[in-house]
């Protein structure tokens, strides 16, 4: 692609590309990189950097396009890492922020807050797996934040939770078992995402989240783990239009999915096994209960009930569509 670029820049009249006016140039410059608010890579395919390279006139044109530097993905940790961070957060300057800061970037974490945080209130799509720790320094006013995708890798001090709430623009999270546990403003969410977590725990966080109209519940089941007090009774989301359920382990689904009235309800994913034992019955309930009329219902996972793929369509005629496999 480099190549490409460099023969198209310095070629003669045959691809006369350098001629182009500067808001061409600029949109092939965004076609190159990826959609915003996905993240390039700081270096390599797909990076701005790439096109800084060429020659003096397109470095000047990229260096002076605010968006294409306002996606950033770290996803390594050099000598230079920081440098280059902190250029493209100034060259990107007053725009809106997407960052995904990867896992292998734990250790070096500390280093990168005092050039990240001062940029915070430019937040809008952030990616990042921090260490508890760091938790009090990041949680503060964010408010262009809207997508926030969180995992912790060791539990909250109760004692001292940390509050994610001055994001009046938040509307959907993605968070793993220990960050489901923080403070959110969970009643103004339309998208919510939970991995790794026990059906009970989703429980307190489902009951704030009248607004939903996207879930995905990645669970882990137990019939080991006590059910608190009052985890049975309903949970209403009248404005939920997709559920996706997905558990590890081999015990029944009986909250999240037992409890949950949703009308509003139109596409369904959920494994087999978390139907059983009578996967036509359990599902039937559901729909009667919630008063829903769903027009795609994927079954996951292996069909353990020895009930053919036909048998569904033909108890379920109202469903549009059934689907077997995948998630």
């Amino acid at each position: 692609m480099s190549s490409i670029l460099g023969e198209l820049a310095n070629a003669g009249p045959a691809y006369p590309v350098s001629t182009l006016p500067v808001e061409i140039i600029r949109e092939i410059f965004f076609a190159f990189v990826p959609v915003y608010p996905n993240c390039p890579p700081l270096i390599g395919l797909e990076s701005p950097t790439l096109l800084t390279q060429i020659c003096h006139d397109w470095r000047v044109i990229a260096h002076t396009t605010r968006a294409l530097w306002r996606a950033i993905g770290l996803d390594f940790f050099s000598f230079d890492t920081a440098q280059i961070l902190n250029a493209w957060l100034l060259r990107s300057h007053p725009l809106p922020l997407s960052m995904e800061i990867e896992p292998e970037l734990i250790a070096p974490f500390q280093s990168l807050l005092p050039i990240i945080l001062p940029h915070r209130a430019r937040w809008e799509y952030v990616e990042m797996r921090p260490l508890t720790k760091h938790l009090a320094e990041i949680a503060g006013p964010m408010p262009l934040l809207r997508h926030l995708t969180l995992s912790l890798h060791a539990r909250v001090d109760t004692a001292n939770t940390i509050a994610f709430q001055q994001t009046p623009m938040l509307c959907a999270v993605d968070l793993n078992h220990f960050a489901a546990r923080l403070i959110l403003p969970f009643a103004q969410l339309t998208s919510l995402t939970l991995r790794d977590v026990y059906p009970h725990e989703c429980v307190p966080v489902l009951r704030q989240t009248a607004y939903l109209t996207y879930c995905k519940l990645s669970m882990f089941v137990s019939n080991n783990v006590l059910q608190p007090p009052g985890s049975a009774r309903d949970i209403s989301l009248p404005l939920l239009e997709s559920l996706i359920i997905t558990n590890h382990g081999a015990d029944p689904v009986t909250i999240c999915f037992s409890n949950l009235i949703v009308p509003a309800l139109r596409h369904l994913a959920i494994p087999e096994h978390s139907l059983m034992p009578q996967p036509i019955n359990a599902l039937s309930a559901f729909i009667q209960r919630s008063g829903c009329t769903l027009e795609t219902v994927r079954i996951t996972g292996n069909l353990d009930s020895g009930l053919q793929e036909g048998a569904y369509q033909l108890a379920f005629p109202g469903v549009g569509t059934f689907l077997f496999g995948g998630i």
